[in-house]
């Protein structure tokens, strides 16, 4: 339930009696506290965006070329054409708010250029020693087949295919005839058991 507000109450304020005696207070001592409050600290990230780069292509200009020509003159011819009922549709008409975005910073970046430097890498191990001179030996014996192979190559390239009919004897064939046998399977009578 609300309560009805009204104007105060015309009461008598002889009633009201005074204090005789007050509250002193002494030896009040200040206490100063030191508190360490954490500023939080405000991180600024870059930004980074794409500048779009603008290349001027040229375009060519359509020029109207004014022609005296004949053009043909419709007659119109009034008809009766069918009315259409409207029905009203609710849709949502779209509100156009402004939003705010970053400004983009655009900083320029440096690129290391790459410097290379050859570098020597030396052999440390005895399997290793013993695997280059392998490979050595084997690079040495390729260098002297590689000439003999070219010239078999060349050797090949001199043959030509030639077609050519050949002719076969023909096959006879023996016929000779023989007894087929037939096996037909024989009825048998079942043994009355009594």
């Amino acid at each position: 339930m609300g309560l009805s507000a009204s104007g105060g109450s015309q009461k008598d304020v002889s009633n009201v009696f005074k204090l005789d005696k007050g509250i002193v207070l002494t030896d009040v001592v200040v206490k100063q506290r030191e508190i360490i409050v954490d500023v939080p600290r405000l991180k600024y990230t870059d930004v980074t965006y794409e500048r779009p780069l603008i290349k001027e292509k040229e375009y060519e200009k359509p020029i109207i070329k004014e022609v005296i020509s004949t053009t043909t003159k419709y007659n119109v011819e009034e008809q009766k054409t069918v009315k259409y009922n409207v029905v009203e549709v609710e849709c949502e008409k779209p509100i156009v708010k402004d939003k705010e975005y970053e400004r983009p910073i655009l900083k320029d970046k440096i690129y290391e250029h790459p410097i290379i430097v050859d570098k020597k890498i030396d052999v440390v191990s005895v399997s290793d020693l013993e695997t280059l001179k392998a490979y050595v030996i084997q690079l040495k014996e390729l260098q002297i087949l590689i000439p003999k192979i070219k010239e078999g190559l060349v050797g090949l390239k001199d043959y030509k295919l030639v077609e050519k009919v050949i002719q076969v004897p023909k096959l006879e064939y023996v016929i000779t005839q023989v007894e087929r046998i037939e096996w037909i399977p024989v009825k048998r009578e079942m043994p009355i058991s009594g």
